[in-house]
């Protein structure tokens, strides 16, 4: 999260995702002493506890309520424009930096002066969220369809070991849901979360899979083993038919 803000949308989806893993995982006696709920809460006070450091700055700095910063409005505008959509989802710098270039001329401003560089950045911001909101309202039919690219373009590349990786991936997420679902909610969890940030906002070169690699690369483990038993156990079968009379 403090590498990369954008995470803060995660929290939503990582406390549904607990309470509901939580509800699968513990015991009834164990619901009753301390729920799924109780899990969730903790998790959102410690974020809560080492985001307000950042947050409490950020409304310092700017003068006015703002605990997550300009940058959230001023990026997603490269996330929803054309340019993204002809992109396959892709963020692209140029919106931001024509309405930077537009600002500067309107409001004059000294890039030597702090006074000038905040005012700058407020109102890029401000402006940047109404592009947003106005793109929005003027493309839904091809929202769906800008999702659906985003998540596609996120998970690059799809040749080579990274696409050999993605299929044993598969196999093992089909492996687990017949037996053992459990394993594949803690498992998939992190990489559904990734991919509903993703639709919501932008794919940008594959950094928000960080997060994913460790449960990627288990289920990858698992979809191995799969195929290496099933191959093990079609070669003994095909064995014993050709030994018998």
């Amino acid at each position: 999260y403090f590498c990369r803000g954008v995470f803060v949308l995660w929290v939503p989806f990582l406390l549904l995702w607990l309470w509901y893993a939580y509800r699968w995982t513990l015991t009834q006696a164990e619901i009753r002493r301390f729920t799924a709920i109780g899990w969730s809460t903790a998790v959102l006070i410690v974020f809560g506890m080492l985001g307000s450091i950042l947050w409490i700055r950020n409304c310092y700095v700017l003068g006015s309520f703002q605990p997550f910063g300009t940058k959230g409005s001023v990026t997603l505008m490269g996330g929803y424009c054309d340019e993204a959509f002809k992109a396959g989802g892709e963020w692209q710098f140029a919106p931001e930096k024509e309405l930077r270039r537009e600002l500067e001329v309107q409001l004059a401003t000294d890039p030597n002066s702090a006074k000038d560089c905040l005012e700058l950045e407020l109102e890029l911001a401000k402006q940047a969220k109404a592009r947003v909101k106005l793109w929005v309202m003027g493309n839904l039919p091809l929202l769906p369809q800008l999702f659906a690219s985003r998540v596609i373009t996120e998970w690059n590349p799809y040749q080579g070991k990274a696409l050999l990786l993605k299929a044993f991936a598969a196999i093992g997420v089909f492996w687990l849901l017949r037996h053992n679902r459990l394993a594949l909610l803690w498992l998939g969890g992190p990489l559904a979360i990734n991919s509903a940030v993703v639709a919501m906002t932008y794919s940008v070169g594959g950094r928000f899979l960080v997060p994913t690699y460790g449960p990627f690369y288990i289920l990858a483990a698992f979809g191995i083993s799969a195929t290496l038993m099933y191959a093990i156990a079609t070669a003994e079968s095909w064995r014993s038919r050709v030994d018998e009379p």
